[in-house]
């Protein structure tokens, strides 16, 4: 009886230990399974954290190209309106130019000065006048040759006694002044008759050189 009593508390005895052992492991088990779940949580927290500076970083990104796009496009705009001031400038400039050209052709007599004006008489019986020397000054922006015009000859009450006409073979600078003459052969001049006693020089035409 009494080793049947010893066996028994020794068997509970063994028993009570299993359930010690299990315990232990089970909450080792727990404790690990929390940890992992902690390590997940904490990769997992990294991720997103990683996910949410990319995105971030990606509409700095965008928010960036968006401004060097606006930059660029705002840049050829305002290059583009300059080159197009500069090419209707151009277009105006030589507009002008041709315009000024075609006046100065046209109506020398607004850009050309003559001064200096010598004159005698041809005649042996009859007085004829004709203009041997004359200056001619250039107050318009171009070369100017071949200027063509006539002498109006006056009397001594200022009245128009005729005109005649003459042709200067030169080229006059702008702002320049030249020397004709009929003795240099650059001055081709006709010749009135009458005993004119002043003259006034008329430009009609002439060649524009740029």
């Amino acid at each position: 009886m009494r080793l049947m009593i010893i066996g028994f508390l020794a068997a509970m005895l063994a028993f009570g230990c299993k359930d010690e052992e299990a315990e232990r492991a089970k909450a080792k088990a727990e404790a690990e399974a929390a940890q992992a779940k902690a390590e997940v949580a904490k990769l997992k927290a990294a991720a997103d954290a990683a996910a949410a500076q990319a995105k971030v970083d990606g509409d700095k990104a965008k928010a960036e190209m968006e401004r060097f796009v606006l930059e660029a496009q705002v840049a050829k705009r305002v290059r583009d309106e300059m080159e197009a001031a500069a090419a209707a400038k151009e277009a105006k400039d030589a507009e002008e130019k041709a315009d000024m050209k075609q006046d100065i052709a046209s109506h020398p007599d607004k850009y050309l000065v003559a001064t200096g004006l010598q004159y005698h008489d041809k005649g042996i019986i009859n007085s004829y006048r004709q203009l041997v020397a004359v200056t001619v000054e250039n107050k318009s922006p171009n070369r100017v040759k071949a200027v063509q015009g006539s002498v109006e000859w006056q009397d001594s009450n200022g009245n128009m006694l005729g005109a005649s006409p003459i042709v200067l073979d030169g080229t006059i600078e702008p702002g320049d002044s030249l020397a004709f003459s009929v003795a240099a052969g650059t001055l081709a001049s006709g010749t009135i008759q009458g005993a004119a006693s002043g003259a006034k020089v008329r430009f009609s035409r002439a060649k524009v050189l740029d």
